[in-house]
């Protein structure tokens, strides 16, 4: 795996803040997860929670979400710290396109 180096303290922040208010319960066991663990899960699930909220708020398209998706996988993503954090953690857990890309299926 590679180094987290790239995932920052401030876009894990954050991400905290947005599961404190978006996902208590989620927030709350992440709580008891090694800290190795904790900090790529809550960046994935800050961006997953996140493109939930845009799409069940209509503040955001699919295709939004899935150019977002394709600048994260690319190595580019916007700058907003869920995007970074999910980069990054993407990037150390080779986690595979296919898997997001269910998700935004789902949406749809």
């Amino acid at each position: 795996m590679q180094p987290l180096a790239k995932l920052e303290a401030s876009d894990l922040d954050a991400c905290r803040i947005l599961l404190r208010g978006g996902s208590k319960s989620f927030d709350a066991a992440a709580k008891l997860l090694p800290k190795s663990i904790r900090d790529p899960a809550v960046a994935l699930y800050a961006f997953c929670r996140e493109a939930d909220d845009a799409v069940d708020s209509g503040s955001g398209s699919l295709e939004l979400l899935r150019e977002r998706l394709t600048l994260a996988y690319l190595g580019s993503p916007l700058p907003l710290a869920t995007d970074r954090a999910f980069a990054a953690t993407v990037r150390r857990f080779d986690i595979p396109r296919e898997l997001p890309d269910a998700l935004l299926e789902g949406f749809a």
